[in-house]
């Protein structure tokens, strides 16, 4: 019945990314709003006399405010700076990122983790098993995924949240084994 929920509703997550301002960034939303539509699926109660649509999209809608309020936190926190930010855009409307401001030909990311590195921990990381990899991704936001907290992907995969630190640990165990295996020093706890 979930799923079915899921599937006929799907429509709802660009429904409320338009509304909220959000469709243009669809690919960076998209994965917040589905988890909101999973979550409306799960907790639905249809003895409750309310549309799932409507219960729907407000599960989607905080979610989404959820995850801004704690994205613009951490931004706020770090108070990093972005290689791919914006910084402003030409009279013609074309975006103007930071890392086309930079003079020459440095490239940074090449200076910081040569392809040799990058490969040799894509190795690592394809002998993981598939829940390892899943709980990896979503933890660092590899592969272009959104970075999840424990709570997120322990509703999502199914596991408590302590076994999701667990697996988690685990599997930053074996990549510093192997990156020692290749004769890289990790110097991280």
């Amino acid at each position: 019945m979930q799923d079915q929920l899921i599937i006929e509703n799907h429509n709802l997550i660009y429904h409320v990314l338009k509304k909220m301002n959000l469709y243009n960034q669809l690919d960076e939303y998209y994965d917040i709003a589905i988890i909101g539509l999973i979550k409306a699926a799960k907790n639905y109660d249809e003895t409750k006399k309310i549309k799932f649509s409507t219960f729907a999209s407000t599960c989607i809608k905080n979610e989404l405010l959820c995850y801004l309020r704690s994205h613009q936190k951490r931004n706020l926190i770090n108070n990093t700076i972005s290689l791919d930010e914006v910084i402003y855009q030409s009279s013609d409307g074309e975006d103007i990122f930071l890392k086309d401001k930079i003079p020459g030909n440095v490239n940074i990311e090449e200076e910081i983790i040569t392809s040799e590195q990058i490969e040799k921990l894509y190795k690592i990381i394809s002998s993981l098993s598939q829940i390892e990899k899943f709980i990896l991704e979503y933890s660092y936001g590899l592969n272009n995924k959104l970075v999840l907290t424990q709570y997120q992907l322990a509703e999502l995969t199914g596991m408590s949240q302590a076994n999701v630190c667990r697996v988690r640990k685990k599997v930053l165990t074996k990549i510093k084994e192997g990156l020692k295996r290749y004769g890289y020093v990790c110097n991280t706890k």
